[in-house]
């Protein structure tokens, strides 16, 4: 097998690596968070940042989608999760936890979220 080229690219946009990204409306736009403790919005065709939040002190690790897609939660070794308005990456609530955060998700049909971590791994 050859290996495909990639259709774009972020590479040299940004300050530290990616950690995940999710599609956003109708592929139109996806959204990124990373080691830099920023979210971004970024334009699917011209691949530029259309908002971008400084969203946590530290990385983040996970985000994840409400079943709408009018939110999502963010899980950050900075020890917090935070759920984010999707159109205006405005932080509408901040979970505290007493050790890193590894994920984070919300329930799809509760008012609930779940999360998970503990120690980091480079402390094991």
């Amino acid at each position: 097998h050859t290996q495909a080229e990639p259709a774009a690219t972020v590479e040299g946009k940004i300050d530290g690596r990616i950690t995940r990204a999710v599609w956003g409306d109708c592929n139109e736009t996806f959204y990124t968070c990373g080691e830099d403790g920023y979210l971004r919005i970024w334009d699917t065709e011209k691949m530029e940042i259309i908002k971008e939040q400084k969203a946590h002190g530290k990385n983040i690790g996970d985000l994840h989608w409400s079943k709408d897609k009018t939110h999502f939660i963010t899980a950050s070794v900075d020890k917090t999760a935070k759920l984010w308005d999707a159109k205006t990456l405005t932080c509408l609530k901040t979970y505290e936890n007493s050790a890193p955060v590894n994920s984070a998700a919300i329930s799809p049909i509760m008012e609930h979220i779940m999360l998970g971590g503990g120690q980091d791994a480079s402390q094991v």
